[in-house]
């Protein structure tokens, strides 16, 4: 189904902020992904099981350790990034510029915006929570003048600037690695266009999710954090094999295109970091650093250890099969 023209420009504004150039893969035409989806069609509940309500825990709990984490992982490294406070930036840019400015003053929006924007370390990048919603979390990149400009210029100049954190669900052992997750997108995009693929924006964050589980010294955490994982991957598969075939929202497609990608990557770096030695653990988390320093690219990582889709359907197969007992 293809996007109608609004959703199009939607899209390639949202594509040039970020700085990607694809959104598109070839897998969803190959033989693994149709595997794939019979595995999860035939394997593990619909709905996510009992075990995964886990106890409640303190807040200060989440904040101590997901920053202990995300420390201990990029230790060395200036984890500042660029942040400005809700829309609050945003009254200056009208002063100065209007709500509606000519095209020809763009650039000088971008350089101002360069200029004012902060500086700061991502464990102090403000938190919202909301306990009333289901668990999830986002991490709010500050769009300037939104949709005004036609083209992709504007958008394409503009730094990638963080203004909240967001966690939402109640508060449990899952929300340090939720949280883990998107202060890894904040990192990620300090570095814009660390990607060519937007469908390979969450792999990092989901490979962190389960490092982090590690970290805590919680097999069965770690073990119900990737059987929570692969649930919303079988979701996100049944639902893009619904609307595919009822030829409707295609910008929820290209979402959930995104994050059955991003695991299957996201396994393959796992099952390294997992079998591996200090020596290769210390490796791959000075080869992720370098991605948020512009030293390489999350391709150029993938590549270096061999991700590929094919291997990580053989491998999140695997993983649903180790966890399938905890249903």
């Amino acid at each position: 189904m293809e996007l109608d023209e609004k959703d199009k420009k939607n899209l390639e504004r949202k594509l040039a902020l970020k700085g990607f150039s694809e959104y598109e893969s070839a897998f969803f035409n190959t033989n693994d992904y149709s595997s794939l989806v019979d595995f999860f069609m035939h394997n593990l509940p619909k709905r996510n099981p009992i075990i995964l309500n886990l106890p409640y825990i303190n807040i200060d709990k989440v904040l101590k350790s997901g920053k202990e984490t995300v420390e201990k992982h990029t230790d060395g490294i200036d984890i500042r990034v660029p942040y400005v406070h809700g829309h609050y930036f945003n009254t200056y840019l009208w002063e100065q510029f209007g709500k509606s400015p000519d095209k020809d003053i763009l650039t000088d929006i971008v350089e101002y915006v360069y200029d004012n924007i902060d500086l700061r370390k991502v464990t102090e990048i403000p938190l919202e929570f909301d306990l009333f919603e289901n668990s999830n979390g986002s991490t709010s990149v500050t769009n300037f003048y939104g949709d005004k400009f036609d083209g992709t210029d504007f958008y394409k100049q503009l730094p990638l600037v963080i203004s909240k954190i967001k966690l939402q669900g109640p508060v449990t052992d899952f929300g340090i690695c939720t949280y883990v997750h998107e202060m890894y997108h904040a990192l990620n995009y300090r570095n814009k266009g660390y990607t060519s693929n937007q469908l390979y924006d969450e792999v990092i964050s989901i490979f962190m999710e389960w490092v982090t589980t590690m970290d805590l010294g919680d097999s069965r955490l770690q073990d119900l954090k990737i059987l929570k994982r692969i649930l919303t991957t079988k979701r996100d598969i049944l639902y893009r094999e619904a609307y595919t075939f009822e030829n409707k929202n295609p910008v929820a497609i290209l979402d959930f295109n995104k994050y059955i990608i991003s695991t299957l990557l996201a396994a393959c770096l796992f099952e390294i970091y997992f079998k591996g030695n200090g020596s290769i653990r210390k490796e791959m988390d000075s080869d992720i650093n370098s991605i948020f320093c512009s030293k390489y690219t999350l391709d150029d990582v993938l590549e270096k250890y061999e991700a590929t889709l094919e291997k990580g359907t053989t491998l999140i197969k695997r993983m649903a099969k180790d966890v399938s007992h905890y249903q």
